[in-house]
């Protein structure tokens, strides 16, 4: 097959141009939603929809995986969504609305002593069955701050409540509050005895999410693979070109397109609009991908 024309070329880029023109006025727009016009233009279309289908539920799916290994792995201990997290939580907010109701801010202390005690039972409560339900193996050390937090928010309640003289209440909560400073020893020593099992659990969901960027770029690699078998010589330098011409072009109006490097493989853009880890790693992961010693 001969060479495409430069005049080829050309027409194609004027196809194509309108297209991409719309799409990059999305604020969603990416080089990959212009390199599959490109394909449609030089009459592969097919081939860029089936690279597309091909990843598009990669990362969810990657992401599903990590949270059921998270579920698997540490069942109630999940740093991610496991019941402790949250009944280490309900302590939190607690013990600092026991130290809040003591401070006598907005009413007598007297008038919510009971109260303050309830709410200082609750803390110490979720803190016993939270140490029951991890077996004494170890938690992860959000909440062990979590912890540092429920004492010092109770000690803080026991203190205003003897300076006001409300000596019953102000025991009561003194027994919680040795409640939670013993749940809070045990965590650092259980976490002290198996370094181990401390660090995978400090680590496991930095960790289960890495596994999925490494599920993610495998399948991309397969697709980038299976998309370059695809396409026969000469379609490819169709593509290529036009690829260049137009990225080139629409380049002045657009970073993406400008900073676009045009050695990469046919194809590449289109795969990475939806392997990118920022468009399917939650929020939190995403903004800090740094690998952990493995």
């Amino acid at each position: 097959m001969m060479p495409v024309s430069d005049e080829e070329v050309a027409t194609l880029v004027a196809l194509a141009k309108p297209r991409v023109e719309s799409a990059m006025a999305l604020p969603q727009f990416t080089p990959g939603m212009a390199e599959v016009n490109v394909f449609d233009v030089a009459g592969q279309r097919a081939v860029a929809d089936r690279a597309s289908d091909a990843v598009r539920n990669l990362g969810p799916e990657a992401v599903r995986r990590a949270k059921s290994g998270l579920v698997r792995d540490f069942g109630a201990r999940n740093p991610e969504r496991g019941w402790i997290g949250f009944a280490m939580f309900l302590a939190v907010v607690t013990s600092v609305l026991t130290a809040a109701f003591a401070s006598g801010i907005r009413s007598d202390p007297a008038d919510v002593a009971t109260v303050a005690t309830v709410l200082a039972a609750v803390a110490a409560l979720a803190d016993a069955i939270s140490l029951a339900g991890s077996r004494l193996r170890p938690l992860n050390r959000f909440v062990l701050r979590m912890q540092l937090v429920t004492c010092v928010a109770l000690a803080v309640g026991v203190a205003l409540s003897f300076s006001h003289g409300l000596i019953g209440p102000a025991t009561a909560q003194l027994v919680c509050l040795i409640v939670t400073v013993i749940v809070g020893v045990v965590i650092v020593v259980v976490r002290g005895r198996d370094a181990e099992a401390t660090q995978q659990i400090d680590l496991s969901v930095e960790r289960a999410y890495l596994g999925a960027l490494d599920e993610v770029e495998a399948g991309a690699r397969e697709a980038q693979r299976r998309l370059d078998g695809e396409l026969d010589p000469a379609a490819a330098a169709v593509i290529a070109r036009v690829r260049s011409a137009l990225f080139t072009d629409l380049g002045k109006r657009n970073a993406a397109l400008a900073d676009f490097d045009s050695s990469t493989p046919l194809g590449s853009a289109l795969i990475a609009a939806h392997t990118d880890p920022d468009r399917w790693l939650p929020a939190s992961v995403a903004k800090a991908r740094k690998r952990p010693a493995r």
